[in-house]
């Protein structure tokens, strides 16, 4: 069984509802990243507003303009043979080493899962026990301090039609605890997540495909409800009034790798209001090592590059 998520992280924004949900996958095939990635090295590319005056005497000096953009390191990942992530550094602010136990994560037991901090200290030590199936036994995550910072409870059931219920609760060291009821199929796959919180309840109802077919809302007593529905290309999403008459809000199209090409948000009158479009470039295994996103609303081109090594 491949590794469990942290359950408590499963809370969807609109714009990301098409991602199929799953425990079944692993984290590159999550990412949609194709072959056997070994590492991902992601880079912004920036303009460059401002120089150094020894930049600019430099520039100066071998009579050559001053460059445009400017390629920062912005995450490194790394990930085993198996598809799991084992490290996640985000170069500005935080980093993840993910270990299993054993080491094959097919049947692994244990899973731990460190933070640091920006500054390399310690920040948080994750750590989940498995049963004999892969499901979540218990969960607790501590400081660098070894301060609790919250534990995790689960508990199983198996239906007479083979389906699986999971309830768990996130119980923080300051704060209410929240309840998680999860429905799995047969095969592991999702089939509904609800959350409950003093705060926030979501409910989400998936397909067979793991892919978000409803999704109900309520955060301090504002709620909300979404309806999407696929087709081969991509995917809409509606939200629903109080009559639950379906209102058109987001129309977005993948390409034949199955990446993100185009988005397009309505308003009530059914008006595109704001756009989005993504022009990538691939390598030879259909991974993306060059993509540009222009917004409708922003003269600038958002542009991230990777580059990525295999087994």
């Amino acid at each position: 069984m491949k590794r469990w998520a942290l359950i408590i992280a499963l809370v969807l924004s609109c714009c990301s509802l098409a991602s199929a949900f799953t425990f079944k996958k692993s984290d590159a095939e999550n990412e949609n990243l194709k072959g056997m990635v070994k590492t991902v090295k992601t880079y912004k590319i920036e303009k460059q507003l401002y120089f150094h005056e020894d930049t600019i005497r430099k520039y100066k000096r071998l009579g050559r303009p001053l460059p445009e953009y400017e390629k920062k390191l912005d995450m490194v990942e790394e990930y085993n043979r198996e598809g799991m992530r084992t490290l996640c550094d985000r170069i500005a602010w935080m980093k993840e080493e993910i270990s299993f136990d054993p080491a094959n994560n097919k049947t692994n037991a244990f899973i731990s899962e460190k933070r640091y901090d920006s500054d390399g200290k310690p920040g948080r030590v994750y750590e989940q026990i498995l049963d004999d199936d892969g499901l979540p036994k218990e969960g607790k995550a501590v400081d660098g301090d070894g301060n609790l910072i919250f534990t995790e409870t689960y508990e199983k059931t198996v239906n007479p039609d083979g389906t699986i219920n999971i309830y768990s609760q996130h119980i923080s060291a300051n704060s209410d605890p929240t309840h998680i009821n999860i429905t799995l199929n047969p095969d592991y796959k999702f089939k509904r997540l609800k959350q409950t919180t003093p705060i926030y309840q979501q409910d989400i109802i998936f397909d067979e495909e793991e892919r978000p077919i409803s999704v109900y809302e309520k955060r301090r007593g504002v709620e909300s409800n979404l309806m999407l529905e696929y087709t081969s290309d991509g995917h809409k999403v509606y939200k629903l009034d109080s009559d639950g008459k379906k209102i058109l809000f987001l129309v977005m199209k993948n390409d034949p790798n199955g990446n993100l090409i185009s988005s397009i948000q309505y308003n009530p009158q059914g008006e595109a209001e704001q756009s989005e479009t993504y022009v990538y470039t691939y390598d030879n295994h259909g991974n993306w090592t060059r993509r540009e996103i222009r917004k409708s609303d922003s003269p600038d081109t958002k542009i991230t590059e990777r580059e990525i090594t295999y087994y």
